[in-house]
């Protein structure tokens, strides 16, 4: 699964410490866009920095179904339209570790990987052309404070629920929640990121009873035209 993977990857391994900073948040345009900040190492310096995407281009694109990934400077780039959150993090990190990457399979990343691909789903059940403009997810990691989750509630139908969760405090383990009416922000230290996540999915799934969005996306106009697109063009 990805998020394990990815906190495998700063939880354990001495040979990346090189991973300054990691930041995923939503466009408005609506897609996603990810960054990982690395410290200037030969290592990744012999590596590509334009990857082909079964196109023998890092750049793909088609009304609402595009991809981009490169490298500019010591910063790892990628984007992509709503769907494509799952293949960002997973190109980078078979990227990262040189390991082969795997274009054509994109069914064992939606059944692996749950909780990411909800939030990609929570997040594109509220593009209605507005919301995306003004609101929208973020999701980072730094050395120094470890993960940041923030979603913003406004104009969702979580906005003004009330949240009941114990924060965790230690000098290496750490877990906190700040919730109000307007936004759900997580903080955790490099070993959080999966619970942060699925704590505000089991808030959303217990307290919004008919959650027709998110159980029944096939109702919403705007994921079936992308998805309709997507499996238009092998990406």
């Amino acid at each position: 699964m990805i998020i394990q993977k990815l906190q495998k990857l700063l939880i354990c391994s001495t040979n990346y410490s090189n991973i300054i900073n990691l930041k995923i948040e939503t466009l408005d345009n609506p897609g996603w866009n990810f960054e990982g900040f690395l410290d200037n190492n030969k290592s990744f310096q012999k590596r590509p920095y334009k990857l082909d995407f079964n196109t023998g281009t890092n750049y793909v694109e088609d009304a609402e179904v595009w991809f981009l990934s490169q490298m500019l400077g010591e910063v790892y780039d990628s984007a992509g339209d709503p769907t494509k959150l799952l293949d960002m993090l997973d190109i980078f990190l078979s990227w990262i570790n040189d390991e082969p990457i795997d274009w054509k399979n994109d069914n064992h990343l939606v059944k692996d990987n749950y909780l990411l691909n909800w939030v990609q789903r929570w997040f594109l059940s509220k593009c209605d052309g507005d919301w995306e403009h003004g609101y929208g997810v973020s999701i980072e990691y730094s050395k120094e404070t470890g993960w940041y989750v923030y979603f913003n509630l406004l104009y969702t139908s979580m906005y003004g629920y009330v949240f009941k969760k114990k924060n965790k405090k230690g000098k290496k383990k750490w877990l906190t929640f700040e919730v109000n009416e307007n936004s759900f922000i997580g903080r955790g230290d490099s070993s959080k990121l999966e619970e942060i996540l699925q704590t505000f999915h089991d808030w959303v799934e217990e307290n919004v009873i008919n959650w027709e969005v998110l159980n029944g996306l096939e109702y919403n106009e705007e994921y079936q035209r992308i998805e309709k697109l997507d499996k238009k063009i092998s990406l």
